[in-house]
């Protein structure tokens, strides 16, 4: 009788699957399209056009993927062409569903706001979502990660665009500060170029951190020890300059892989009874410095 229930079961779903793609993850898509090509956005993908041609399993649509197992869209690139549009307002509810949704690529996308409590904050419900990628878009970095902060199973965040704003990070632990952005302690990866966030003091987990293209100095390195399990940093392009006090650069005992490519650094700078940085493989100044014989893949 089980086996029975279980055959029943999965020829239930074969009309869903058939074609490859969920119906309402195909519907999903076309929805989505349809809001951004409304700001005057151009997607620079046309799924109404596969669609209407016959082509309806989404799984091979160009700048989606699927497990191809489930039928499930886990990939999602929505990059868009800028032209003349007037931006996107982004809308969170035309993406709940995908619930196995784990990248979602948003660089380029001309964002500059969402529709009224439908930001970032609502992929919450997306419980497989890993990673995203903000770059390149109209939008400050603070008014992003305020959204962004309660997605707890994010572990890669990819922010950057060129405009003019500060960056600090507080050198000491602040609670206040773990109850407004407390949901991202899962990041392992942070990246942004060329502006600044505040408060990132409680991403203690984070393993690789670029802070490429920005303006610090030679004391970035003693805020960075609050991050003890940096294991790749990259600073070319900043602004640091001098002599560099080794002692800070050692305290991120777990670092392998560090960039100092395009600063102007004339020595680092070590005290008696100074540890030595046994972690560090590989590091760049103006070419690559393997530090040990080891191979180290960055």
């Amino acid at each position: 009788m089980g086996n029975i229930k279980f055959l029943m079961l999965v020829f239930s779903l074969i009309p869903i699957v058939a074609n490859g793609c969920w119906e309402e993850e195909r519907s999903a898509l076309l929805e989505l399209q349809a809001n951004i090509v409304s700001s005057n956005v151009d997607l620079l993908v046309d799924w109404a056009g596969y669609n209407a041609n016959g082509f309806i399993d989404c799984c091979f649509w160009k700048k989606v993927k699927c497990n191809l197992a489930t039928g499930r869209v886990i990939k999602l690139d929505l990059e868009t062409d800028f032209g003349t549009g007037d931006g996107w307002r982004f809308n969170a509810s035309l993406l709940l569903p995908f619930k196995s949704l784990q990248v979602l690529l948003l660089s380029y996308g001309n964002i500059i706001g969402w529709t009224k409590n439908e930001g970032f904050s609502k992929l919450r419900q997306l419980p497989n979502l890993k990673e995203v990628d903000l770059q390149y878009n109209p939008i400050h970095p603070k008014v992003l990660l305020s959204s962004l902060c309660s997605i707890s199973s994010l572990e890669v965040l990819k922010l950057g665009v060129d405009v003019d704003t500060s960056f600090s990070i507080p050198t000491t632990y602040n609670t206040s500060m773990s109850k407004k952005c407390g949901g991202l302690t899962n990041l392992r990866q942070l990246k942004f170029r060329g502006y600044g966030i505040n408060d990132i003091n409680i991403l203690c987990a984070l393993e690789k951190l670029s802070l490429y293209d920005n303006n610090f100095n030679s004391t970035i390195f003693s805020s960075l020890k609050i991050f003890p399990s940096l294991k790749r940093l990259n600073l070319a392009a900043n602004e640091i300059n001098g002599n560099i006090e080794m002692n800070d650069i050692i305290a991120l005992s777990n670092l392998k892989y560090l960039d100092l490519w395009n600063n102007n650094i004339e020595s680092f700078v070590t005290t008696k009874g100074s540890k030595r940085m046994s972690s560090l493989r590989y590091l760049l100044l103006e070419v690559l410095i393997p530090t040990r014989a080891e191979s180290y893949n960055p």
